[in-house]
């Protein structure tokens, strides 16, 4: 192994602890995303602050490590007060982010601490609207079977339903069809 990969795989843990003891943290939602998250938890003892700390977009760490599908982040975020709810510029929580990018264990984790499955975005989405949107049966499913209301409407009016179709997520509207059914059989 030449000088240059070894210190090329030594740099970033290494520059990273460097920082945090020197007071120049790097960013949480750069630990989230990159999977560093003993260099996360050392940032969050440092910073308590920086849990909640909103990037350009509004983004909290949170949904950088749920876009990152980062449970282990998730978890050490919300166990030093990581907003499970906190909204970005477009008012998408961490909720609609696990919707939009397919991330089930993420949905179920935020659900599971308390996480809002109806709080609506800029656009009136809820989580479910969102997962319509994008295709992802297996988040629609899961919100559905933890209450998630198969009736709300957007701001364009709008059920997800109707968003699956107009998007041609056929599988996803065939999906909530058979759930609204259930759901009116009470089964």
């Amino acid at each position: 192994m030449s000088v240059f990969r070894i210190k090329k795989a030594l740099w970033p843990p290494v520059l990273g602890v460097m920082l945090v003891f020197a007071g120049c943290a790097p960013s949480p939602h750069d630990c989230a995303a990159r999977g560093e998250n003993t260099l996360l938890e050392q940032v969050l003892e440092k910073c308590p602050e920086a849990v909640n700390a909103l990037d350009r977009k509004k983004k909290t760490p949170l949904h950088t490590a749920v876009g990152a599908n980062n449970l282990e982040a998730m978890a050490l975020l919300a166990e030093h007060g990581g907003d499970l709810d906190a909204a970005d510029i477009t008012g998408m929580t961490p909720l609609h982010v696990a919707a939009m990018l397919g991330r089930v264990d993420a949905a179920a984790w935020l659900l599971d601490h308390g996480a809002s499955r109806e709080l609506a975005d800029l656009f009136g989405d809820t989580p479910l609207h969102t997962a319509a949107v994008f295709g992802q049966g297996g988040v629609a499913r899961l919100l559905v079977q933890r209450g998630a209301s198969l009736d709300g409407r957007n701001k364009d009016g709008k059920t997800p339903r109707e968003l699956a179709v107009e998007h041609r997520h056929d599988r996803v509207r065939a999906l909530l069809d058979r759930l609204a059914g259930a759901e009116r059989s009470g089964v």
